[in-house]
This record gives structure tokens, C-alpha cells and sequence, in this order.
């Protein structure tokens, strides 16, 4: 016998539903043997048109806004070579070309001479915190080209930055502060920025200056005199303290008087 109760069946529309649809309905027993179909006709319509049957869902809660970022570009008012601190934080910043750079340390601050009575103070509410375009390479970090395998020694006096290499491993090896991993790999531009210093003294000795002159692992060194200094147009204040054994890598050559 035919089943006369009611059945409810269930379809869940998609995006190719919309418009008009015509379905056909008809019933099959176990042996496959079916009724004849009745058809009828339903309407899809997109979320939020009008004349559809089925509501829309409700709208997710909106996401929480994230904080901005901090800017890395300087806001007004401040000047060029100002240096910046948010109060409650112990970093420095120095304007430079519209951005802050950062200062990594007391000792890179005190060469390049900045002066710790000048730095400006903000209140969170003006500034509340700092993000750096840069951070300037610490006095004395050793950096190195990119691909390249010479090393260099950063030195800075004032707006000055300089770098002067290091001869080979055993020059390297001597200084107790130096460690391979602690080389920072770097792009060409950023060595380049740097001058290339040649002056030196040996520690203990700083009124006699000598002139180096590297060639591959070896090197010559000059005693040079404040008029040869000047004359070749060296500057003074890239001159670097070296070791005996930094010293003993190089051969005597002569001075420059």
C-alpha cells in the first residue's frame, strides 16, 4: 500500500540556484517502480534583495580594529639631528632625513657625540612609542659585504663614520672582544658608507701614528707625521688603537715625513 504520511525533505540552496528553478517530486518503493511526478516551481534571490522567502543570515560581529602601526616617518616639530626619547623608555632616537634612526647603545651615543643634556623628553600622550627606519651599527660592531671576506672594524667620531679592516684571522683572533658570530653580513652600500681609515697607534703609545697599508693577508705599515697627515689629506680622527700583535702583522715600511 501507499504510504500517506507526510514526509518533509530539505534543500539547501547555493549561488547557482538563483533566479527561478522547477523541481519534479515523486516517490519510489523498494522495487524502484515510482509515481508519476509533480512539478512546481521556486525562487532563489540573492542576500539582501527583496521577495526572497528565506532571511538573510545575521552579520558576523564586526572584528576588534587592530592599533595602528607607529609611524616610522618623524611627525612635525621636530628637528633635524633632535635627539627623541618617549618618556618611560630608556632608547634614544636621532632625527635624520625625516626618520628616527635608533642608538643602540651608551657607547655608540658617546661617539658620535651626541650630547645627554640636549635629548627631548615626550609624554606618551604626544609620542607613544617609536618605531626606527634604522638602527645606526654599534661603535666597534664588524661588519662585512655581503659574499665578500674582508672584515671591518666600525668607528665613528661625531657625523663621521669610518671602518678599518681587519688584516687576517690571527689579527682577528687577537682581539678577545672580536667573535666570528658576531659579524654582521651587510649590504655593499652599508660598507661603502663607511671611509676606509688607514691610521693607527699602537695601545699605550698614541703619539705615534702610523700609515697602513694592507695587500691581501699582509701589510705595510709607515710612521707618519701630523704635516704628512695633512698633506695627504688624512683624516685625524679616524684613527684607530690597535694591538701588538695587529702591529706585528705588518712590515716596516717608510715613514712619512
Amino acid at each position: 500500500p501507499t504510504n500517506v504520511v507526510p514526509v518533509n525533505l530539505l534543500y539547501v540552496t547555493t549561488s547557482a540556484d538563483l533566479g527561478t528553478n522547477t523541481y519534479y517530486a515523486f516517490v519510489c518503493d523498494d522495487a524502484l517502480i515510482c509515481t508519476s511526478s509533480v512539478s512546481g516551481t521556486f525562487t532563489v534571490v540573492a542576500e539582501g534583495s527583496q521577495g526572497g522567502s528565506n532571511p538573510p543570515p545575521p552579520a558576523p560581529d564586526p572584528e576588534p580594529e587592530s592599533p595602528p602601526e607607529p609611524p616610522t616617518d618623524v611627525p612635525s616639530g621636530y628637528a633635524e639631528g633632535e635627539l627623541v626619547q618617549v618618556a618611560g623608555s630608556d632608547a634614544v632616537y636621532v632625527v635624520r632625513g625625516g626618520v628616527f634612526v635608533g642608538i643602540p647603545d651608551v657607547t655608540t651615543f658617546n661617539a658620535r657625540r651626541y650630547d645627554w643634556g640636549s635629548i627631548r623628553v615626550v609624554a606618551t600622550e604626544e609620542l607613544s612609542s617609536i618605531v626606527p627606519a634604522y638602527v645606526f651599527y654599534p661603535e666597534g660592531a664588524v661588519i662585512r659585504s655581503i659574499g665578500d671576506i674582508d672584515v671591518w672594524i666600525v668607528k665613528y667620531a661625531g657625523d663621521k663614520q669610518f671602518r678599518r679592516l681587519v688584516l687576517n684571522p690571527t689579527v682577528f683572533n687577537s682581539y678577545g672582544h672580536l667573535r666570528w658570530e658576531d659579524v654582521l653580513d651587510v649590504s655593499p652600500e652599508s660598507v661603502n658608507a663607511f671611509a676606509e681609515a688607514s691610521l693607527v697607534y699602537v695601545a699605550g703609545s698614541p703619539e705615534t701614528v702610523y700609515r697602513l697599508t694592507p695587500d691581501g693577508d699582509i701589510g705595510t705599515r709607515q710612521r707618519i707625521s701630523a704635516d704628512a697627515i695633512t698633506s695627504l689629506s688624512l683624516d685625524g680622527e679616524g684613527t684607530y688603537e690597535i694591538n701588538a700583535t695587529d702591529y706585528g702583522n705588518y712590515t716596516e715600511g717608510t715613514p712619512l715625513e
